[in-house]
């Protein structure tokens, strides 16, 4: 057999990727046994947390954000969901300027003494009925943790009220923990038996574009938060900026309200903002692929025999080499961990580009993780070949690279 062909042999071997399953199997038990623990809790939230994604993100907006040019923010933070008749009238004058569509994210509860401001928003959402292009917000509530369904509602208090005329209205809830970053956006959420609410953000798109999103096998939508900012217009400043509104998709509601703030990969952000990104990256189509369980494992045993192969060609032969400076490096591991650190760079920005550009995401914490501590699951493998000859004989392993190491 040529020497290139042994080569490509050794590169191809199954003990590289045996390798990485044991130091993939490892990392697992501790995982497990880190959950199991109770006072380890915090660790637990540490490792949740290491999403790649929010690195990638953040790559994707070091430069200077581009400016939306047709998604605008209108700002009431300084009017009270009590100030209904002010409302009303910022709404009045967004529709007159012909919006593409409107999406307003306040909810209006219940019914206030002031029975003129409740009549003189109910008016506007009566006449903005007729088109599906205005969608009001709603809360889902209630959900049941066994079904992932919810079983009650908040609406506006006109909703009710007018049923001969369909009020549109969408979902602006978000699922997963309040204190993990929000990287995914619900298109639609189960409400009852059988019913699914889409989202206030779906619910334009499907104004806009006449389809519907395509939501993944979760029913939510990954937001590509892409290099954006959004202009905002004060109600004050309606009249003024026609030009940010007229053909535009425009969100009305809160962008300086703490209690409306969330966690992103770009920082903290507005529920209005959230809301703008999901509907940018739903119109747009920029849905990214997101790789569940499967491929977290399948990356993580393709990243580490990777790095089983470069120390097996690298740092091995570095052990027999005459200069002792040399031997001292690969005894002492050092090598080695320069050789994992430089390839979970490369390994890094292989996987940034194909989030880049091919719009596929799969966490690679786990593979990272592999990476490191693949020397780990190699000793492991070399000790399992120890046993394995010592009990069926030399000829057992003699197809292993590692045969020539086991005594």
């Amino acid at each position: 057999m040529s020497q290139p062909a042994k080569t490509l042999r050794k590169i191809l071997h199954p003990d590289h990727l045996v390798v990485a399953a044991l130091t993939v199997l490892v990392l697992w038990v501790l995982l497990g046994l880190i959950h199991a623990i109770k006072f380890l809790d915090p660790v637990e939230k540490v490792i949740e947390s290491m999403s790649m994604v929010d690195v990638y993100y953040r790559i994707s907006n070091s430069g200077t954000p581009e400016v939306s040019r047709d998604i605008t923010l209108v700002d009431i933070t300084d009017l009270s969901e009590r100030q209904r008749d002010s409302i009303a009238i910022v709404i009045e004058d967004v529709l007159a300027m012909q919006p593409d569509v409107v999406g307003v994210d306040v909810i209006f509860e219940r019914e206030l003494i002031d029975s003129e401001a409740d009549a003189a928003l109910r008016q506007v959402f009566y006449d903005a009925a007729a088109d599906s292009s205005v969608v009001v917000a709603m809360k889902l509530t209630s959900p049941d943790a066994r079904t992932h369904a919810f079983s009650s509602a908040v609406h506006s208090f006109f909703v009710g009220q007018l049923m001969d005329r369909r009020i549109t209205e969408g979902c602006t809830n978000v699922v997963g923990e309040p204190e993990m970053s929000i990287t995914k956006y619900p298109v639609y959420l189960k409400y009852g038996d059988d019913s699914l609410v889409y989202s206030l953000p779906a619910l334009m798109t499907r104004a806009l574009t006449g389809k519907d999103v395509t939501p993944d096998r979760d029913g939510q939508h990954t937001v590509s938060y892409r290099g954006l900012r959004f202009p905002v217009v004060d109600y004050r400043h309606i009249l003024e900026n026609e030009r940010l509104i007229r053909s535009h998709k425009v969100l009305i509601g809160s962008t300086r309200e703490e209690t409306d703030m969330h966690l992103t990969p770009l920082g903290r952000r507005s529920g209005l903002e959230v809301v703008a990104y999901t509907l940018d990256s739903m119109v747009e189509g920029d849905h990214v692929w997101w790789g569940g369980p499967f491929w977290v494992f399948i990356v993580a045993l393709l990243g580490g025999a990777v790095m089983n192969v470069i120390d097996y060609f690298v740092t091995r032969p570095i052990h027999r080499a005459r200069p002792a400076w040399l031997r001292f490096l690969a005894e002492s591991e050092i090598y080695a961990k320069v050789l994992a650190f430089l390839w979970m760079v490369v390994f890094t920005g292989i996987t940034y580009a194909v989030y880049a550009y091919g719009h596929k995401f799969v966490d690679t914490w786990l593979a990272l993780a592999t990476i490191a501590f693949i020397e780990e699951g190699r000793l492991i493998y070399k000790a399992l070949l120890t046993v394995v000859k010592a009990r069926f004989g030399e000829k057992s392993i003699a197809k292993s690279i590692y045969a020539d190491d086991v005594k």
